[in-house]
């Protein structure tokens, strides 16, 4: 069950990257934090189909840096709730992946900025629910998940 569960994150951040791509185009957003979001995307989709790439630390900051200049660039663009909280996802599987403990921390920060600035959020409850469940699984701390 455990595998199960390790397994979850990476899976809702692959669909939820499947879903936001098919999506952007709808949206009027402006050239250039398009075409960076979609080669943040690329190089996230390239990591995880390598298993050579997705075993090195550097890819996985590769693709975080890709997200976060999209993040920094364009911050008013409509995506960037989605972009922090794919951050806070990467930074979760690479917890998973290296077992740093900083990258869990950067995981619940991305997760808490979605919360913090961005009230009217889609992501609101899937933020919440992975603080919670790194507060339980990761961190040992089921007081802390459950009051999450």
């Amino acid at each position: 069950m455990k595998a199960d569960r390790a397994a979850l994150p990476a899976a809702f951040l692959f669909i939820l990257l499947s879903v936001v791509a098919g999506a952007a185009p709808a949206l009027q957003r402006m050239d250039g934090a398009q075409e960076l979001y979609e080669r943040a995307q690329r190089a996230y989709f390239e990591l995880k189909s390598d298993a050579q790439l997705s075993g090195r630390v550097e890819s996985w900051l590769r693709v975080v840096a890709a997200y976060t200049l999209v993040i920094d660039t364009y911050p008013q663009d409509p995506l960037v709730d989605d972009m922090i909280f794919i951050t806070g996802g990467l930074y979760r599987e690479m917890y998973d992946h290296f077992g740093l403990r900083e990258y869990l921390g950067k995981s619940m920060d991305c997760y808490g900025q979605v919360l913090r600035d961005f009230p009217q959020s889609f992501l609101q409850q899937a933020s919440l629910f992975a603080i919670g469940q790194m507060q339980e699984q990761q961190m040992l701390q089921p007081e802390a998940a459950l009051a999450t």
